[in-house]
């Protein structure tokens, strides 16, 4: 499984976020008229951490998670599961373990008018997040 694939997987498979978003949990974007609430996930940065010259299979990834919503609070209640989801959490998902994952930021409201002028929320969530496989 790939290191995205795992993030998927943790937070389609967590209560508190399903309760609220069911499966709409993306890898990349959203699909257009996508269905809110929703979560976008994205890989923005890696760091590859070497062993005396080896490869050491462990990486460090920093990933922005976007929890959208109709409204503030629904966005805001989406970030909370989410972070639920993965602060400081570990754990194996399939051949990936998620060793440890921090939360750097939470920035939101901020709003965003699609071309039809109906607001959507969003909270813009980033982690850190170590692994290896």
């Amino acid at each position: 499984m790939s290191f995205l694939g795992a993030v998927h997987d943790r937070l389609t498979t967590y209560a508190g976020l399903v309760a609220l978003v069911s499966t709409r949990v993306r890898t990349g974007h959203l699909r257009q008229n996508e269905t809110l609430p929703a979560v976008s996930l994205s890989q923005i940065g890696e760091t590859r951490f070497p062993n005396w010259g080896a490869d050491a299979d462990v990486y460090q990834n920093t990933v922005q998670i976007d929890c959208w919503a109709v409204t503030a609070a629904g966005a805001y209640a989406v970030s909370v599961q989410v972070l639920a989801a993965l602060d400081r959490y570990s754990g194996t998902h399939d051949t990936t373990l998620l060793e440890d994952c921090r939360m750097l930021n939470r920035l939101g409201p901020l709003v965003e008018l699609p071309e039809d002028v109906t607001k959507h929320y969003r909270f813009l969530l980033e982690f850190e997040i170590d692994h290896r496989g």
